[in-house]
């Protein structure tokens, strides 16, 4: 994640993949937004320590971000290319 200085070279790079893997990455990137979701409740039940709990909520952080702009940018793009096809017809 800190090889990208900003989210459009995340983007680009992602860009160079076909919409398949593209999607198989959004759905890896899922799974990590949902872990992050959960994560709040199970840290209430569970308990860790300090330094290690900060660096999973850190990491976990990032990859939610980075992954609801995905998600977002994919959904756009998908709902663009519809409307594209419904102008074509």
């Amino acid at each position: 994640m800190d090889n990208f200085k900003t989210f459009s070279q995340f983007l680009n790079y992602m860009r160079s993949y076909d919409v398949e893997q593209q999607i198989t990455i959004e759905n890896f990137m899922s799974y990590y937004i949902n872990e992050y979701r959960g994560f709040g409740k199970r840290n209430c039940k569970d308990t860790y320590d300090d330094g290690l709990k900060s660096d999973i909520t850190c990491e976990l952080h990032k990859l939610a971000l980075i992954g609801f702009e995905f998600e977002k940018k994919i959904h756009d793009e998908c709902e663009y290319k519809k409307s594209l096809k419904k102008y074509k017809k």
